[in-house]
């Protein structure tokens, strides 16, 4: 049975390179909606991808640049352990079957994400978000750029 990450030859090489974001967050907690354009690249360090996302976030009182970066680790041809650039423990992604769901606790909040690979040019992540902290989703959609 053909997976959909089979369109290329594993998550490393399908997430390899630039890709144009676009990002909604929808903070209940606070009663505001937020946007991101920008863009990420997945470059090569080693046997690792190093994630540097850069972009605008536009939120109610808050319209500037911003930046994230995450280092992405493959123990497996289809796998990432991703972690925080401090090598704190982030998440795993695996987009075999296209469909991923995970889970972090950054305490005191809960963090439950899932990952949709909708093609080879095209990927969406979602973050549910709740806590006594935060109460929010962010919805990303991932566009390979050129």
């Amino acid at each position: 049975m053909e997976t959909r990450l089979e369109l290329a030859t594993g998550l490393r090489t399908y997430l390899e390179g630039p890709w144009e974001i676009a990002r909604s967050i929808d903070d209940r907690r606070n009663d505001t909606l937020g946007c991101f354009t920008g863009h990420a690249v997945f470059t090569p360090q080693g046997d690792e991808l190093d994630y540097r996302e850069s972009g605008r976030l536009k939120t109610a009182g808050f319209d500037d640049e911003v930046h994230q970066c995450y280092m992405y680790q493959f123990p497996e041809h289809h796998r990432a352990a991703i972690s925080f650039t401090d090598g704190r423990a982030f998440h795993d992604l695996d987009l075999s079957t296209g469909l991923w769901r995970t889970h972090h606790q950054c305490n005191p909040d809960v963090y439950n994400g899932e990952f949709e690979l909708v093609s080879k040019n095209l990927w969406r992540s979602q973050w549910t978000i709740y806590g006594p902290r935060k109460d929010m989703t962010i919805q990303t959609t991932y566009t390979r750029g050129s």
